[in-house]
């Protein structure tokens, strides 16, 4: 328990907070998902629960008010980095997958590698699975928005 939030104090500094995944499901009365790979609708439950407290907190961190659910959202592509305390960035991908913005993690990275390995375009999703949760209802609309974003990448070269 804990063990990323001592990495973290070791490695770098405090955390401001955390979560115990455990103790999160049982305070609000959630199953935890049979599989981190394909969320079930017990992890999908607790996955919004918690991507809902995790706003909440980084709001409260950085002295923001209530945010609408909205607010900030772009329906087009645009590119944006997920960081951590370490200061690293993971490029991210923004894509509009079933009427909804997305974030596709490693997504830029994985299309360069696709492009100058010379890889094929319709393996680049088995990559994009191992670093983003797909729900799997939402598979071939994910694998297409990714070939579209490619396309468009390798495209515009």
């Amino acid at each position: 328990m804990r063990c990323t939030a001592r990495a973290t104090e070791k490695y770098s500094a405090p955390p401001t907070d955390s979560i115990v995944i455990p103790e999160f499901l049982a305070a609000h009365g959630l199953n935890a998902p049979h599989s981190c790979r394909r969320l079930d609708a017990d992890g999908e439950r607790a996955a919004a629960a918690l991507a809902q407290d995790i706003a909440a907190r980084v709001d409260r961190i950085l002295g923001k008010g209530e945010a609408s659910p909205d607010a900030g959202v772009a329906e087009e592509q645009e590119g944006i980095v997920a960081s951590c305390s370490c200061g690293s960035g993971i490029p991210v991908l923004r894509l509009n997958i079933a009427g909804k913005p997305v974030e596709i993690v490693g997504l830029p990275l994985l299309m360069e590698q696709w492009r100058d390995e010379n890889k094929p375009a319709s393996a680049l999703f088995d990559a994009v699975q191992v670093y983003n949760a797909v729900p799997h209802d939402l598979e071939d609309k994910y694998r297409t928005a990714v070939q579209r974003a490619f396309a468009d990448f390798v495209g515009k070269e």
